[in-house]
């Protein structure tokens, strides 16, 4: 394989070797897209359509912490640069499938795990006495990567899975090497006198009975119903669906996310404490903004930055590294993992 090494010191793809397949391929044409600091980054515009790729079957894993089961799919060799993936509200490791299935037929260097984080997809609901605040993940999250004897690893995240990233990686940074974010990275933040009212919408959720599970007559439909809630593909909301549902005794289609993954969380974090968290981020940080989706939006919230960080725009929604980015997002993220991988000889 033969290597090529960018110019620009401070952006996610200059700075580092990388393989020649990421840049210079005859079905891709390099242009630049992104600035960090004054510098250029590069991307290529590919002409291949996710839909028209071979699957590459992902590798099921299972992890027990702290009493619950959490579920994953991972693809590369076991021995490849870690990267633990996290999804978004109500979806699940089926969401990073279409990255990891092309990044593995490009023979990039990789070991994503991706997880199904609690209350989503195979993984177990919290007790009882448990919520789903973004930081009662950390120590799951945690947990899976002693269990995978990763000491350092980098994080793949969407949406909320990015929010807890973003709080990983600022709580814990001497174990997180780099960190893509897809549409996300801080919710919006509340004023510290908001807390009483957030501390009752929490509790009278908690107190309403809740209404009986829908139910879905076919697997079409149950997808059809979480494009409501945020559109996307059809594709896409059925590989989500496929993995997030489970079919009764009466042959109906059910979704098995936790129902308390829609309740209002106990605390929401001030304006002040999200720059410390930001500010607090140590890990090279690529944030790709979806046009179509919430970046710009979420880029306004703070001012305050990652000490190491670019954006990269891409023409698609909130689901973007699933539908009409697919290559696009897989190709800066895997560049942004080499670059910050502590040698990528």
């Amino acid at each position: 394989m033969r290597w090529l090494t960018g110019r620009a010191s401070h952006n996610p793809i200059g700075g580092c070797k990388l393989p020649v397949w990421l840049v210079l391929t005859p079905r891709c044409s390099p242009r630049a897209v992104a600035t960090c600091n004054g510098c250029v980054t590069f991307r290529t515009t590919l002409t291949m359509a996710a839909s028209t790729m071979t699957t590459v079957s992902a590798e099921s894993l299972s992890f027990e912490v702290e009493g619950l089961h959490i579920a994953a799919q991972a693809w590369g060799q076991a021995d490849g640069i870690p990267v633990l993936a996290l999804h978004g509200w109500l979806d699940n490791a089926a969401s990073f499938a279409a990255i990891a299935e092309y990044l593995q037929q490009q023979g990039n260097p990789l070991r994503i795990v991706a997880l199904d984080l609690p209350g989503h997809g195979n993984s177990d609901h919290k007790p009882p006495s448990g919520n789903y605040a973004i930081w009662d993940d950390l120590r799951i999250i945690c947990g899976v990567a002693e269990q995978l004897d990763w000491s350092q690893y980098s994080l793949l995240a969407h949406s909320r899975g990015a929010m807890i990233a973003a709080l990983l990686a600022s709580a814990m940074p001497d174990n997180i090497r780099a960190v893509v974010c897809i549409d996300g990275l801080l919710a919006d933040p509340q004023a510290g006198e908001e807390f009483p009212k957030q501390l009752q919408r929490y509790l009278n959720g908690f107190s309403n009975k809740g209404r009986p599970p829908r139910a879905f007559d076919t697997l079409e439909d149950a997808a059809a119903a979480r494009i409501k809630v945020m559109p996307m593909s059809k594709r896409s909301a059925r590989a989500i669906a496929e993995r997030g549902t489970y079919q009764g005794d009466d042959g109906k289609f059910y979704w098995r996310s936790d129902r308390r993954l829609a309740l209002a969380s106990p605390h929401k974090l001030t304006a002040e404490q999200w720059r410390a968290v930001l500010q607090g981020i140590h890990a090279p940080l690529l944030f790709i903004a979806a046009k179509q989706g919430f970046g710009q939006e979420i880029l306004a919230l703070s001012d305050a930055r990652p000490k190491a960080f670019s954006t990269l725009d891409v023409d698609g929604d909130h689901h973007c590294h699933m539908d009409s980015c697919v290559e696009e997002v897989a190709e800066a993220a895997v560049a942004h993992f080499l670059c910050n991988a502590g040698g990528a000889e």
